[in-house]
């Protein structure tokens, strides 16, 4: 089990991430925006970071930048969360020190496959598929759709 903070300005993409995250075993924290994800990964020292590339006050690579050049959080893996980057913007998530990038609208076997490859994971794929899809008749149901429209690819 690991520590994972999710630093976004999207609540839907939020808690997307922290339910995939909590199903996989791991434990998180939250952080809405660039400053206080920068409070709450030093005061916590997470195993590992999910930033939004496009956080309301900070861009996400910025921050990413920020935890790199600090020797408490140097080592903190760090992933980048992007619409779909094209080649530039990959380089730019690789120059920021990103460990990885997850796509959005999120895709559930790419997303497992990024944190599992930085992470230990735990999460059994056919009970995920049902949380999933029982999290998909609640009231996030057309924002969860749309963003794991791919999760049986």
């Amino acid at each position: 089990m690991a520590l994972v903070l999710v630093v976004g300005g999207n609540a839907a993409n939020m808690q997307l991430a922290v339910f995939l995250l909590k199903q996989a075993g791991h434990e998180t924290l939250e952080a809405g925006n660039a400053v206080q994800g920068i409070d709450v990964a030093c005061a916590h020292r997470p195993d590992m970071i999910l930033i939004d590339v496009q956080l309301p006050d900070v861009d996400g690579l910025t921050v990413t930048r920020v935890l790199k050049g600090d020797a408490a959080t140097r080592r903190t893996k760090i992933v980048a969360l992007a619409a779909r980057p094209v080649d530039k913007e990959r380089e730019l998530i690789n120059a920021a020190g990103c460990d990885g990038y997850i796509a959005r609208p999120i895709c559930v076997h790419h997303f497992h496959t990024v944190v599992g490859s930085l992470l230990p994971t735990n999460a059994p794929a056919c009970r995920l598929k049902k949380d999933v899809g029982m999290l998909k008749q609640d009231r996030l149901a057309p924002t969860l759709s749309r963003m794991t429209a791919n999760a049986d690819e």
